[in-house]
């Protein structure tokens, strides 16, 4: 994902467009475009936002961060501000990555918490369980508007970078397949049980099937399935793409530490590793239909080196993949 960047008067039109676009179902969308000009036009204003693109320039992530000025004894607590992924761009990490750029501003910026609200419309249950893995407690609910507040505590650990350091991270993947793109749709639907969604068919994905140039048995994706279990995201692949290919067959591989990952920081450690994985996986082994990932290197933030071990049904992968060394 490109690096955050600060809201201007070039994306702003865009940014406003995506909101609208995100949040089509919610009734104060319209104050959207009043928050990002006042952002702009006023003189140390006390709303930020930061936007992400694609390629192309347009504006496919939006994140913001406020305080209450009137409020003087809240003044150590930050807001999350406008925040959302374009539809056609989620389930690939850039929520949880704006999310965690908001986060180490706030901290920046001297806030003791941070705090949100959303609604239980449908459409914000991936952020609901997004803001969950973050740390976010649930503090109350105004059933009149059937709105749901979040907070989080900015003192309860360091920065990704503060936690870091130059030790090398190791990420265990267990592999199993080959599996039908069916059997995987019917069968791979455990999501666990609100609030912690913790159920068992999470984690990685190699796709193979047969390439007009590469022949058959070819590595043509290789994915992640946090926000959603392995079925919904195969049902959305089986809509999109996969129904015109041959020969497709599916290895998933996950990924479960003991002594790192656990609902104490509502799995935020697990998510981490799932996309430094995949992340890795993608530049090393440069699917032929993987189009995000493979010309820029990808970040290892918060550690120096990562060594991914494969057990079990790894199919073409190596034993091990070593980052950066491998590059």
């Amino acid at each position: 994902m490109k690096k955050p960047i600060p809201l201007s008067l070039k994306t702003l039109d865009n940014a406003i467009s995506l909101i609208e676009e995100v949040f089509r179902y919610r009734k104060d969308q319209k104050q959207a475009r009043k928050d990002l000009i006042e952002s702009l036009s006023q003189v140390n204003s006390n709303k930020s936002y930061w936007t992400v693109t694609d390629n192309n320039n347009n504006v496919i992530g939006i994140t913001g961060l406020y305080f209450d000025p009137e409020n003087k004894k809240d003044r150590p607590t930050g807001w999350l501000g406008w925040f959302g992924v374009h539809p056609e761009y989620r389930r690939r990490g850039i929520g949880s990555s704006l999310l965690e750029f908001t986060l180490n501003e706030a901290k920046k910026r001297g806030f003791k918490t941070i705090k949100l609200y959303t609604s239980l419309d449908k459409n914000e249950e991936a952020a609901h369980r997004l803001y969950k893995k973050y740390g976010f407690k649930r503090i109350s609910h105004n059933r009149d508007t059937e709105t749901i507040y979040y907070i989080r505590d900015l003192s309860e650990e360091g920065t990704e970078k503060e936690k870091g350091g130059s030790q090398l991270h190791e990420i265990k993947i267990k592999w199993e397949g080959p599996f039908e793109v069916e059997e995987i749709i019917e069968k791979m639907n455990d999501e666990g049980h609100p609030p912690d969604y913790d159920g068992n068919d999470y984690g990685l994905y190699q796709i193979y099937g047969k390439h007009i140039l590469c022949g058959p048995n070819t590595l043509l994706y290789i994915g992640k399935a946090t926000q959603q279990t392995f079925s919904k995201r195969f049902k959305d692949h089986k809509r999109w793409w996969l129904d015109d290919e041959e020969e497709i067959q599916v290895y998933v591989g996950r990924v479960y530490d003991s002594k790192i990952h656990s609902e104490k920081d509502n799995w935020k450690s697990w998510e981490r590793d799932v996309g430094l994985a995949e992340n890795i996986l993608i530049y090393k082994y440069s699917p032929n239909y993987n189009n995000t990932g493979i010309g820029n290197k990808p970040s290892l933030s918060p550690f120096k080196k990562v060594k991914l071990i494969h057990t079990g049904k790894r199919h073409r992968l190596e034993k091990e993949d070593h980052a950066p060394e491998d590059y």
